[in-house]
């Protein structure tokens, strides 16, 4: 049988301030989060799209290099700007690597934003090196020799 309509609005539903207290307790207070001022947003990581930034650590830093070393066509990238005596021009790289120019030059990019590759502009061409103190961290984060086994 079904209810008439006044029992049913007489059942016990909890009030929108009850809902809010709720949601409110499980929120973290907004003095512990940490603020960036509007004009530096785009300075900071992880302020895209609603993330809370990440402010930049040593541990954080090496691992975007790690990262950014995740794709095949970026480590070949990095040995053959490491086996060049001087800066490379980017449309130089597109043959040895075995991609298109668009697809170098994203990859080029994602390495100069994780702080591998130094960036010149010559004219119109872009001439690429890497870093010394980003390869120098490499090598000692990377040196594993008598840690284990």
């Amino acid at each position: 049988m079904l209810a008439a309509p006044e029992e049913h609005n007489q059942l016990e539903q909890p009030a929108n301030d009850d809902i809010h207290e709720r949601q409110a307790q499980k929120r973290p207070p907004q003095d512990r989060l940490p603020t960036v001022p509007r004009h530096q947003e785009s300075r900071v990581r992880g302020t895209a799209a609603g993330r809370r930034p990440t402010f930049c650590t040593p541990r954080v830093a090496t691992a975007e290099l790690f990262k950014s070393l995740a794709d095949p066509a970026r480590v070949r990238i990095v040995n053959l700007l490491a086996t060049a005596g001087e800066p490379v021009c980017a449309c130089n790289l597109n043959d040895p690597v075995g991609l298109s120019q668009p697809t170098v030059s994203h990859h080029l990019k994602k390495l100069v934003d994780a702080g591998l590759l130094e960036r010149e502009q010559r004219g119109k061409w872009a001439y690429f090196s890497l870093k010394r103190d980003a390869v120098k961290k490499l090598a000692a984060v990377a040196d594993l020799k008598g840690v284990c086994c």
